[in-house]
């Protein structure tokens, strides 16, 4: 568990130090390997497969491939069309407000190691701002 539901308040820069509620999803980092290279390997079968994109798509993409880099998939920035988008989000649909009032959302990270550094990261930034 990430986020507000786990720090009890929001470090995201447009909720900043937001108070977890009940209208506050409940993020959840998925650490593996095994299953970030089994995605990859299908994006990147689907992706040379696409002739074209919309500019959208491509502003998508491009905001994708950033956190890609970074050791992050991030289902919400799937590809248009990458058919296991739905299944991704109807998974975290059917555990969503089970057994808490939250929404639950999950996005795989390749590593503890790059996990963690994306954190860091960005608790600097905050520590810049002054705030």
């Amino acid at each position: 568990m990430v986020g507000s539901a786990k720090l009890g308040f929001s470090i995201a820069p447009s909720k900043l130090w937001n108070s977890f509620s009940e209208e506050s999803d409940i993020d959840i980092a998925i650490i593996s390997r095994e299953i970030f290279e089994k995605f990859w390997s299908e994006l990147y079968d689907f992706d040379i497969s696409l002739v074209s994109r919309t500019e959208r798509e491509e502003q998508k993409y491009k905001k994708f491939l950033k956190y890609f880099f970074k050791g992050w998939l991030r289902p919400d920035l799937f590809p248009f069309k990458y058919s296991r988008t739905n299944e991704w989000f109807e998974y975290f649909k059917s555990i969503s407000y089970k057994y808490t009032p939250q929404k639950i959302a999950g996005a795989i990270y390749y590593n503890s190691e790059l996990f963690e550094k994306y954190h860091v990261q960005n608790i600097k930034k905050l520590r810049q701002k002054d705030i």
